[in-house]
Protein backbone atom coordinates (compact mmCIF):
# COMPACT_ATOMS: atom_id res chain seq x y z
CA UNK A 1 0.00 0.00 0.00
CA UNK A 2 3.01 2.47 0.61
CA UNK A 3 4.51 1.83 -3.05
CA UNK A 4 1.49 2.62 -4.07
CA UNK A 5 0.64 5.62 -1.94
CA UNK A 6 4.35 7.79 -2.04
CA UNK A 7 6.69 8.31 -4.85
CA UNK A 8 8.96 10.54 -5.23
CA UNK A 9 8.25 12.62 -9.24
CA UNK A 10 11.58 12.84 -11.20
CA UNK A 11 10.31 14.35 -14.23
CA UNK A 12 7.05 15.16 -15.09
CA UNK A 13 5.62 15.28 -19.12
CA UNK A 14 3.12 17.64 -19.44
CA UNK A 15 0.85 16.77 -22.81
CA UNK A 16 -0.54 19.06 -25.04
CA UNK A 17 -3.03 17.75 -27.61
CA UNK A 18 -2.06 17.49 -31.24
CA UNK A 19 -3.75 19.91 -33.76
CA UNK A 20 -3.57 18.04 -37.75
CA UNK A 21 -4.49 19.08 -41.06
CA UNK A 22 -7.69 17.87 -42.67
CA UNK A 23 -6.00 14.62 -43.65
CA UNK A 24 -4.18 13.79 -40.58
CA UNK A 25 -0.67 16.13 -40.91
CA UNK A 26 0.51 17.11 -37.25
CA UNK A 27 0.89 20.70 -37.48
CA UNK A 28 1.74 21.19 -33.49
CA UNK A 29 2.45 18.56 -31.17
CA UNK A 30 4.50 18.22 -27.74
CA UNK A 31 8.04 18.88 -27.90
CA UNK A 32 10.46 15.91 -27.10
CA UNK A 33 13.28 16.23 -25.01
CA UNK A 34 15.95 13.67 -23.51
CA UNK A 35 17.22 13.63 -20.32
CA UNK A 36 19.73 11.51 -18.57
CA UNK A 37 18.49 9.80 -15.77
CA UNK A 38 21.14 8.50 -12.88
CA UNK A 39 20.32 5.53 -10.48
CA UNK A 40 22.52 5.83 -7.18
CA UNK A 41 21.74 2.30 -6.25
CA UNK A 42 24.25 0.76 -8.77
CA UNK A 43 26.08 4.15 -10.12
CA UNK A 44 28.81 5.20 -7.37
CA UNK A 45 29.99 8.76 -8.22
CA UNK A 46 33.75 9.16 -7.61
CA UNK A 47 36.81 9.67 -9.62
CA UNK A 48 36.10 7.35 -12.18
CA UNK A 49 33.42 9.33 -13.60
CA UNK A 50 34.70 12.47 -12.85
CA UNK A 51 36.56 12.77 -16.48
CA UNK A 52 34.09 10.67 -18.53
CA UNK A 53 31.12 12.90 -17.92
CA UNK A 54 32.94 16.74 -17.75
CA UNK A 55 30.65 17.33 -21.27
CA UNK A 56 28.01 17.54 -19.06
CA UNK A 57 27.63 21.26 -17.63
CA UNK A 58 27.54 20.94 -13.47
CA UNK A 59 26.54 17.62 -13.82
CA UNK A 60 29.27 16.87 -10.55
CA UNK A 61 27.83 18.96 -8.68
CA UNK A 62 24.07 17.72 -9.26
CA UNK A 63 25.03 14.68 -8.84
CA UNK A 64 26.66 15.40 -5.22
CA UNK A 65 23.27 17.11 -3.72
CA UNK A 66 21.64 14.00 -5.11
CA UNK A 67 23.82 11.42 -3.35
CA UNK A 68 20.86 10.46 -0.87
CA UNK A 69 18.18 9.87 -3.74
CA UNK A 70 17.78 6.59 -5.57
CA UNK A 71 17.18 8.18 -8.10
CA UNK A 72 17.79 11.66 -10.16
CA UNK A 73 17.15 13.47 -13.54
CA UNK A 74 19.98 15.86 -14.89
CA UNK A 75 18.35 19.08 -15.42
CA UNK A 76 19.56 20.22 -18.14
CA UNK A 77 18.09 18.33 -21.89
CA UNK A 78 20.91 16.20 -23.74
CA UNK A 79 21.94 16.87 -27.76
CA UNK A 80 22.72 14.07 -30.04
CA UNK A 81 26.43 14.40 -29.31
CA UNK A 82 26.11 13.87 -25.27
CA UNK A 83 23.55 10.87 -26.03
CA UNK A 84 25.66 9.14 -28.28
CA UNK A 85 29.02 9.74 -25.18
CA UNK A 86 26.64 8.69 -22.79
CA UNK A 87 25.36 5.68 -24.85
CA UNK A 88 28.90 4.62 -25.70
CA UNK A 89 29.73 4.49 -21.72
CA UNK A 90 27.55 1.31 -21.24
CA UNK A 91 26.81 2.21 -18.13
CA UNK A 92 23.35 0.87 -17.14
CA UNK A 93 23.16 2.93 -14.15
CA UNK A 94 22.70 5.83 -16.89
CA UNK A 95 19.49 5.99 -18.40
CA UNK A 96 18.44 7.72 -21.43
CA UNK A 97 14.76 8.99 -21.03
CA UNK A 98 12.44 11.10 -22.61
CA UNK A 99 10.45 14.38 -21.89
CA UNK A 100 7.40 15.56 -23.67
CA UNK A 101 6.34 19.59 -22.79
CA UNK A 102 5.54 22.23 -24.61
CA UNK A 103 5.51 22.96 -28.66
CA UNK A 104 8.29 23.59 -31.23
CA UNK A 105 8.28 27.34 -31.73
CA UNK A 106 10.93 26.69 -35.14
CA UNK A 107 8.04 25.07 -37.23
CA UNK A 108 6.31 28.68 -39.13
CA UNK A 109 3.66 27.14 -40.94
CA UNK A 110 0.60 27.69 -40.40
CA UNK A 111 1.95 30.59 -37.57
CA UNK A 112 -0.19 32.98 -37.49
CA UNK A 113 -3.30 30.53 -37.67
CA UNK A 114 -2.00 28.24 -34.79
CA UNK A 115 -0.63 31.28 -32.43
CA UNK A 116 2.47 31.43 -30.40
CA UNK A 117 3.86 29.66 -26.68
CA UNK A 118 5.88 31.20 -24.41
CA UNK A 119 7.06 29.89 -21.59
CA UNK A 120 4.31 27.04 -21.81
CA UNK A 121 1.86 29.62 -21.90
CA UNK A 122 -0.42 30.14 -25.27
CA UNK A 123 -0.35 33.57 -26.38
CA UNK A 124 -2.17 34.24 -29.45
CA UNK A 125 -3.94 31.93 -32.17
CA UNK A 126 -5.77 28.24 -31.99
CA UNK A 127 -3.14 28.10 -29.33
CA UNK A 128 -4.31 30.36 -26.75
CA UNK A 129 -8.23 30.07 -27.97
CA UNK A 130 -7.74 26.28 -27.31
CA UNK A 131 -5.77 26.44 -24.80
CA UNK A 132 -8.27 25.15 -21.78
CA UNK A 133 -8.89 21.86 -24.04
CA UNK A 134 -5.05 21.62 -25.33
CA UNK A 135 -3.70 21.86 -21.93
CA UNK A 136 -5.59 20.29 -19.19
CA UNK A 137 -3.27 19.86 -15.95
CA UNK A 138 -4.80 16.33 -15.93
CA UNK A 139 -3.31 14.99 -18.80
CA UNK A 140 0.25 14.43 -17.86
CA UNK A 141 2.90 11.39 -17.20
CA UNK A 142 5.23 11.27 -14.63
CA UNK A 143 8.33 9.09 -14.28
CA UNK A 144 8.37 8.33 -10.49
CA UNK A 145 10.90 6.89 -7.93
CA UNK A 146 8.64 4.72 -5.47
CA UNK A 147 9.36 5.20 -1.74
CA UNK A 148 7.77 4.84 1.57
CA UNK A 149 5.88 6.94 4.00
CA UNK A 150 9.49 8.67 5.00
CA UNK A 151 10.22 9.45 0.76
CA UNK A 152 13.21 6.66 1.17
CA UNK A 153 13.73 4.38 -1.86
CA UNK A 154 11.54 0.82 -1.74
CA UNK A 155 14.04 -1.63 -2.60
CA UNK A 156 13.56 -3.73 -5.87
CA UNK A 157 10.43 -1.60 -7.03
CA UNK A 158 12.35 0.54 -9.05
CA UNK A 159 10.76 3.37 -11.34
CA UNK A 160 7.31 3.38 -12.13
CA UNK A 161 5.59 5.60 -15.35
CA UNK A 162 2.13 7.06 -14.14
CA UNK A 163 -0.04 7.97 -16.84
CA UNK A 164 -3.38 9.49 -17.77
CA UNK A 165 -4.98 9.46 -21.35
CA UNK A 166 -4.11 11.54 -24.33
CA UNK A 167 -5.46 14.77 -24.33
CA UNK A 168 -8.41 16.24 -26.50
CA UNK A 169 -6.71 17.28 -29.77
CA UNK A 170 -8.41 18.89 -33.38
CA UNK A 171 -8.18 18.35 -36.59
CA UNK A 172 -8.27 22.06 -38.78
CA UNK A 173 -9.65 22.62 -42.10
CA UNK A 174 -6.33 23.56 -43.48
CA UNK A 175 -5.00 21.30 -46.18
CA UNK A 176 -0.83 21.13 -44.90
CA UNK A 177 0.11 20.84 -49.03
CA UNK A 178 -1.65 24.26 -50.11
CA UNK A 179 -0.52 26.02 -46.99
CA UNK A 180 2.91 25.40 -47.72
CA UNK A 181 2.34 26.90 -51.65
CA UNK A 182 1.05 29.84 -50.28
CA UNK A 183 3.47 30.15 -47.94
CA UNK A 184 6.33 29.95 -50.40
CA UNK A 185 4.41 32.11 -53.20
CA UNK A 186 3.87 34.88 -49.81
CA UNK A 187 7.91 33.94 -49.31
CA UNK A 188 9.59 34.38 -52.17
CA UNK A 189 7.36 37.24 -53.61
CA UNK A 190 8.58 39.06 -50.57
CA UNK A 191 4.97 40.03 -49.88
CA UNK A 192 3.55 42.40 -47.20
CA UNK A 193 -0.06 41.34 -46.88
CA UNK A 194 -2.07 38.35 -46.79
CA UNK A 195 -3.85 35.26 -48.70
CA UNK A 196 -6.70 33.38 -48.23
CA UNK A 197 -8.02 29.75 -49.77
CA UNK A 198 -11.47 28.62 -48.84
CA UNK A 199 -13.16 25.76 -50.44
CA UNK A 200 -15.06 26.87 -52.91
CA UNK A 201 -18.17 24.81 -52.22
CA UNK A 202 -18.11 24.41 -48.39
CA UNK A 203 -16.49 27.47 -47.16
CA UNK A 204 -13.40 25.72 -45.26
CA UNK A 205 -10.29 27.13 -45.11
CA UNK A 206 -8.01 25.33 -46.91
CA UNK A 207 -5.08 27.44 -46.85
CA UNK A 208 -4.29 31.44 -44.64
CA UNK A 209 -1.54 32.76 -44.29
CA UNK A 210 0.17 36.57 -43.22
CA UNK A 211 3.43 38.36 -43.67
CA UNK A 212 5.88 39.31 -43.03
CA UNK A 213 6.82 36.17 -40.58
CA UNK A 214 7.66 36.64 -37.33
CA UNK A 215 11.47 36.00 -36.47
CA UNK A 216 11.25 32.83 -34.19
CA UNK A 217 14.80 33.28 -33.11
CA UNK A 218 14.38 37.10 -32.21
CA UNK A 219 11.21 37.95 -31.16
CA UNK A 220 12.56 40.79 -29.59
CA UNK A 221 13.63 42.32 -32.83
CA UNK A 222 10.06 41.23 -34.24
CA UNK A 223 8.42 43.10 -31.28
CA UNK A 224 10.00 46.41 -32.65
CA UNK A 225 10.04 45.73 -36.61
CA UNK A 226 8.09 48.42 -38.27
CA UNK A 227 5.89 46.00 -40.73
CA UNK A 228 3.98 44.62 -37.74
CA UNK A 229 4.65 40.60 -38.45
CA UNK A 230 2.74 39.60 -35.22
CA UNK A 231 -0.58 41.00 -36.94
CA UNK A 232 -2.41 38.00 -38.85
CA UNK A 233 -3.31 40.24 -42.05
CA UNK A 234 -5.78 37.47 -43.20
CA UNK A 235 -7.99 38.77 -40.36
CA UNK A 236 -7.26 41.85 -40.05
CA UNK A 237 -9.50 44.87 -41.89
CA UNK A 238 -8.77 46.83 -44.64
CA UNK A 239 -10.72 49.28 -47.50
CA UNK A 240 -11.36 46.85 -49.91
CA UNK A 241 -11.37 48.97 -52.93
CA UNK A 242 -12.89 48.19 -56.16
CA UNK A 243 -13.24 45.21 -54.71
CA UNK A 244 -16.59 46.06 -53.30
CA UNK A 245 -18.04 47.42 -56.78
CA UNK A 246 -18.78 43.12 -56.89
CA UNK A 247 -21.00 43.68 -53.64
CA UNK A 248 -22.72 46.51 -55.14
CA UNK A 249 -23.27 44.83 -58.45
CA UNK A 250 -24.87 41.73 -56.36
CA UNK A 251 -27.12 43.95 -54.79
CA UNK A 252 -28.22 45.35 -57.52
CA UNK A 253 -29.32 42.87 -59.74
CA UNK A 254 -30.35 40.84 -57.26
CA UNK A 255 -32.92 43.56 -56.01
CA UNK A 256 -34.13 44.26 -59.46
CA UNK A 257 -33.03 48.14 -59.16
CA UNK A 258 -30.18 46.83 -62.34
CA UNK A 259 -30.61 45.61 -65.34
CA UNK A 260 -28.09 43.37 -66.91
CA UNK A 261 -29.14 44.75 -70.24
CA UNK A 262 -28.51 48.48 -69.54
CA UNK A 263 -26.27 50.51 -71.37
CA UNK A 264 -23.93 53.77 -69.89
CA UNK A 265 -21.79 56.39 -71.22
CA UNK A 266 -18.54 57.23 -69.28
CA UNK A 267 -16.72 60.17 -70.22
CA UNK A 268 -13.92 59.68 -68.29
CA UNK A 269 -15.23 60.96 -64.95
CA UNK A 270 -18.40 61.97 -62.58
CA UNK A 271 -18.95 65.29 -61.22
CA UNK A 272 -20.95 65.66 -57.90
CA UNK A 273 -21.65 68.96 -56.70
CA UNK A 274 -18.01 70.44 -56.64
CA UNK A 275 -16.29 66.99 -56.48
CA UNK A 276 -15.06 64.92 -59.56
CA UNK A 277 -14.28 61.46 -59.86
CA UNK A 278 -12.38 60.17 -62.25
CA UNK A 279 -11.86 56.73 -64.46
CA UNK A 280 -8.56 55.74 -64.04
CA UNK A 281 -9.00 52.56 -65.97
CA UNK A 282 -9.43 54.71 -69.69
CA UNK A 283 -7.10 56.91 -71.17
CA UNK A 284 -8.69 59.79 -69.63
CA UNK A 285 -11.27 60.32 -72.24
CA UNK A 286 -13.78 57.54 -70.97
CA UNK A 287 -14.91 54.38 -72.26
CA UNK A 288 -17.48 55.83 -74.51
CA UNK A 289 -20.87 53.97 -74.52
CA UNK A 290 -20.50 50.41 -72.49
CA UNK A 291 -22.65 47.86 -70.80
CA UNK A 292 -22.63 46.93 -67.55
CA UNK A 293 -20.11 43.98 -68.06
CA UNK A 294 -17.71 45.71 -69.93
CA UNK A 295 -18.19 48.59 -67.06
CA UNK A 296 -17.30 45.51 -64.56
CA UNK A 297 -14.56 44.26 -66.21
CA UNK A 298 -12.79 47.74 -66.61
CA UNK A 299 -14.02 48.67 -63.07
CA UNK A 300 -15.43 52.06 -64.66
CA UNK A 301 -15.53 54.33 -61.70
CA UNK A 302 -18.32 56.72 -63.11
CA UNK A 303 -20.67 53.75 -63.74
CA UNK A 304 -20.37 52.38 -60.57
CA UNK A 305 -21.03 55.87 -58.80
CA UNK A 306 -24.14 56.07 -61.07
CA UNK A 307 -24.92 53.07 -59.48
CA UNK A 308 -24.61 53.31 -55.93
CA UNK A 309 -26.63 56.68 -56.32
CA UNK A 310 -29.62 55.07 -57.42
CA UNK A 311 -29.31 51.99 -54.67
CA UNK A 312 -30.27 52.84 -51.34
CA UNK A 313 -27.54 52.69 -49.24
CA UNK A 314 -29.18 50.37 -46.71
CA UNK A 315 -29.79 48.50 -49.05
CA UNK A 316 -26.16 48.43 -50.37
CA UNK A 317 -25.22 47.63 -45.87
CA UNK A 318 -27.86 45.01 -45.98
CA UNK A 319 -26.04 43.03 -48.90
CA UNK A 320 -22.46 43.15 -47.07
CA UNK A 321 -23.71 42.23 -44.20
CA UNK A 322 -24.99 38.78 -45.94
CA UNK A 323 -22.12 38.21 -47.61
CA UNK A 324 -20.05 38.03 -44.18
CA UNK A 325 -19.06 42.05 -44.07
CA UNK A 326 -19.26 44.06 -40.81
CA UNK A 327 -19.51 40.72 -38.41
CA UNK A 328 -17.14 38.18 -36.94
CA UNK A 329 -17.02 35.13 -38.58
CA UNK A 330 -15.99 33.42 -35.50
CA UNK A 331 -13.24 30.61 -36.29
CA UNK A 332 -11.66 30.16 -33.87
CA UNK A 333 -8.94 33.48 -33.61
CA UNK A 334 -9.52 35.86 -30.83
CA UNK A 335 -7.58 39.20 -33.08
CA UNK A 336 -10.34 38.78 -35.72
CA UNK A 337 -11.55 42.27 -37.03
CA UNK A 338 -15.15 42.85 -37.43
CA UNK A 339 -14.65 45.65 -40.60
CA UNK A 340 -17.01 48.14 -41.23
CA UNK A 341 -20.08 48.32 -42.90
CA UNK A 342 -22.13 52.13 -43.00
CA UNK A 343 -25.79 51.89 -41.64
CA UNK A 344 -26.64 53.74 -45.24
CA UNK A 345 -28.66 56.22 -42.89
CA UNK A 346 -27.61 60.11 -43.42
CA UNK A 347 -24.77 59.51 -45.77
CA UNK A 348 -24.25 62.11 -48.26
CA UNK A 349 -23.68 61.91 -51.98
CA UNK A 350 -19.91 62.33 -51.88
CA UNK A 351 -19.99 59.64 -49.25
CA UNK A 352 -22.15 57.14 -51.11
CA UNK A 353 -19.82 57.51 -53.96
CA UNK A 354 -16.96 56.83 -51.84
CA UNK A 355 -18.87 53.84 -50.99
CA UNK A 356 -19.11 52.52 -54.19
CA UNK A 357 -15.32 52.51 -55.24
CA UNK A 358 -14.74 50.80 -51.58
CA UNK A 359 -12.51 53.24 -50.63
CA UNK A 360 -14.53 55.27 -47.80
CA UNK A 361 -16.31 54.18 -44.91
CA UNK A 362 -16.21 50.33 -45.55
CA UNK A 363 -13.43 47.85 -44.83
CA UNK A 364 -13.08 44.03 -44.64
CA UNK A 365 -10.59 41.19 -43.96
CA UNK A 366 -8.91 39.04 -46.78
CA UNK A 367 -11.31 36.03 -45.25
CA UNK A 368 -14.58 38.24 -45.09
CA UNK A 369 -13.64 39.14 -49.01
CA UNK A 370 -12.76 35.34 -49.27
CA UNK A 371 -16.14 34.37 -48.18
CA UNK A 372 -18.01 36.59 -50.79
CA UNK A 373 -15.92 34.96 -53.32
CA UNK A 374 -17.32 31.52 -51.97
CA UNK A 375 -20.67 32.10 -52.11
CA UNK A 376 -21.08 34.19 -55.86
CA UNK A 377 -18.72 30.78 -57.11
CA UNK A 378 -21.10 28.21 -55.41
CA UNK A 379 -24.33 29.78 -57.40
CA UNK A 380 -25.58 31.83 -54.42
CA UNK A 381 -24.51 30.15 -51.35
CA UNK A 382 -23.08 30.63 -48.33
CA UNK A 383 -21.33 28.37 -46.17
CA UNK A 384 -19.73 30.57 -43.20
CA UNK A 385 -15.62 29.87 -43.37
CA UNK A 386 -14.73 27.05 -41.22
CA UNK A 387 -11.70 26.60 -39.51
CA UNK A 388 -11.62 23.89 -36.95
CA UNK A 389 -13.19 20.63 -38.69
CA UNK A 390 -13.15 17.75 -35.65
CA UNK A 391 -12.14 17.36 -32.24
CA UNK A 392 -10.34 14.54 -30.94
CA UNK A 393 -11.65 12.94 -27.55
CA UNK A 394 -9.29 11.30 -25.22
CA UNK A 395 -10.80 7.99 -26.22
CA UNK A 396 -10.07 8.40 -29.78
CA UNK A 397 -13.48 8.99 -31.23
CA UNK A 398 -13.17 12.00 -34.09
CA UNK A 399 -16.28 14.70 -33.27
CA UNK A 400 -17.35 16.35 -36.56
CA UNK A 401 -17.98 20.23 -35.49
CA UNK A 402 -20.51 22.58 -37.09
CA UNK A 403 -20.32 25.77 -39.33
CA UNK A 404 -20.57 28.51 -36.93
CA UNK A 405 -23.52 29.85 -38.48
CA UNK A 406 -26.25 28.19 -41.06
CA UNK A 407 -25.43 28.04 -44.58
CA UNK A 408 -27.80 30.75 -46.15
CA UNK A 409 -28.40 31.80 -49.80
CA UNK A 410 -27.19 35.37 -49.89
CA UNK A 411 -28.44 35.70 -53.69
CA UNK A 412 -30.35 34.10 -56.29
CA UNK A 413 -28.62 31.56 -58.20
CA UNK A 414 -29.52 32.81 -61.86
CA UNK A 415 -27.92 36.35 -60.24
CA UNK A 416 -24.54 34.35 -59.14
CA UNK A 417 -25.13 33.81 -62.63
CA UNK A 418 -24.60 36.93 -64.20
CA UNK A 419 -22.33 38.12 -62.30
CA UNK A 420 -19.77 35.31 -62.63
CA UNK A 421 -19.96 36.03 -65.90
CA UNK A 422 -18.90 39.58 -65.11
CA UNK A 423 -16.10 38.07 -63.29
CA UNK A 424 -15.12 36.15 -66.16
CA UNK A 425 -14.90 39.22 -68.56
CA UNK A 426 -12.16 40.74 -65.95
CA UNK A 427 -9.59 38.07 -66.78
CA UNK A 428 -10.09 38.10 -70.42
CA UNK A 429 -10.60 41.00 -71.18
CA UNK A 430 -10.77 43.63 -67.93
CA UNK A 431 -8.18 44.98 -65.36
CA UNK A 432 -7.68 41.18 -64.37
CA UNK A 433 -5.67 40.03 -67.59
CA UNK A 434 -2.42 39.56 -65.96
CA UNK A 435 -4.50 36.77 -62.47
CA UNK A 436 -5.79 34.29 -65.65
CA UNK A 437 -4.01 30.80 -64.79
CA UNK A 438 -4.05 28.21 -67.47
CA UNK A 439 -6.98 26.88 -66.25
CA UNK A 440 -9.48 29.76 -66.52
CA UNK A 441 -10.36 31.90 -63.71
CA UNK A 442 -13.21 34.90 -62.40
CA UNK A 443 -12.47 37.66 -60.36
CA UNK A 444 -12.27 41.16 -59.10
CA UNK A 445 -9.25 43.21 -59.05
CA UNK A 446 -9.19 45.84 -56.17
CA UNK A 447 -6.75 49.27 -55.68
CA UNK A 448 -7.06 51.27 -52.45
CA UNK A 449 -5.68 54.02 -51.54
CA UNK A 450 -2.42 54.60 -49.02
CA UNK A 451 -4.01 56.03 -45.72
CA UNK A 452 -0.61 57.06 -45.02
CA UNK A 453 -0.38 59.50 -47.78
CA UNK A 454 -0.27 59.87 -51.68
CA UNK A 455 3.37 59.53 -51.56
CA UNK A 456 3.32 55.65 -50.29
CA UNK A 457 1.78 53.36 -52.70
CA UNK A 458 -1.22 51.90 -52.84
CA UNK A 459 -2.82 48.42 -51.50
CA UNK A 460 -3.58 45.71 -53.83
CA UNK A 461 -6.38 43.16 -53.95
CA UNK A 462 -7.22 40.73 -55.83
CA UNK A 463 -10.68 38.21 -55.48
CA UNK A 464 -11.43 35.29 -57.39
CA UNK A 465 -12.24 32.06 -57.79
CA UNK A 466 -10.64 28.90 -59.88
CA UNK A 467 -11.28 26.73 -61.94
CA UNK A 468 -13.72 28.82 -64.27
CA UNK A 469 -16.28 26.39 -65.11
CA UNK A 470 -15.98 23.93 -61.82
CA UNK A 471 -14.85 26.27 -58.92
CA UNK A 472 -12.86 24.31 -56.11
CA UNK A 473 -10.94 27.36 -54.91
CA UNK A 474 -11.64 30.84 -53.71
CA UNK A 475 -8.64 32.67 -53.53
CA UNK A 476 -7.94 36.07 -52.01
CA UNK A 477 -4.27 38.04 -52.10
CA UNK A 478 -4.05 41.00 -50.32
CA UNK A 479 -1.29 43.27 -50.70
CA UNK A 480 0.15 46.58 -48.74
CA UNK A 481 1.68 48.93 -50.75
CA UNK A 482 1.78 47.31 -54.07
CA UNK A 483 1.09 48.91 -57.90
CA UNK A 484 -2.35 47.70 -58.55
CA UNK A 485 -4.89 45.03 -58.50
CA UNK A 486 -4.39 43.90 -61.86
CA UNK A 487 -0.45 43.97 -61.73
CA UNK A 488 0.36 43.63 -58.05
CA UNK A 489 -2.13 40.97 -56.52
CA UNK A 490 -3.31 39.45 -60.17
CA UNK A 491 0.29 37.80 -60.89
CA UNK A 492 0.32 36.25 -57.34
CA UNK A 493 -3.12 34.83 -57.75
CA UNK A 494 -2.24 33.49 -61.17
CA UNK A 495 1.05 31.78 -59.87
CA UNK A 496 -0.64 29.84 -56.71
CA UNK A 497 -3.55 28.94 -59.02
CA UNK A 498 -1.35 27.35 -61.57
CA UNK A 499 0.33 25.62 -58.36
CA UNK A 500 -2.87 24.36 -56.29
CA UNK A 501 -4.67 22.62 -59.33
CA UNK A 502 -1.85 20.99 -59.99
CA UNK A 503 -0.85 19.41 -56.49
Amino acid sequence: MAAEQHGHQLLKNQLRGGIYDRNGKLLRSSTRKWYLLVENTGFKYGKEFDESLDFLSNFHSEARANLDRAYWVYSKPLNRREISRILAMGNRDLKIIANLTGRDQQEKTAWHVLGMILQEEARSGLEYTLEPVLKQPSFAASVKSLTDGMRRPLPGLGLRSVELPNPHGYFLTIDYSIQKTVETVLDQGKICGAIVVLDAKNGDILAMASRPMVDLNNLGESLKDPESPFINRAITAYPPGSIFKTVLLCAGLDSGVISGTELFRDQGYIDIGENRWNCPTSDGKGHGLLNLTEAFAYSCNPVFIELALRLNPVLIGDYAEKFGFGRPLNIGLGDETWGEVPSGIGLSLGERANLALGQQLISATPLQVASLIQTIANDGLRFPPRLIKAKIAPNGEIIELPHSEPVARVIKPETAYRVKKMMAAVLEYGTGREAQPLCKAAGKTGTVQNKEGMEHPDHAWFAGYAPLHAPRYAVVVFCEKGVSGGKTAGPIFRELVDKITSL
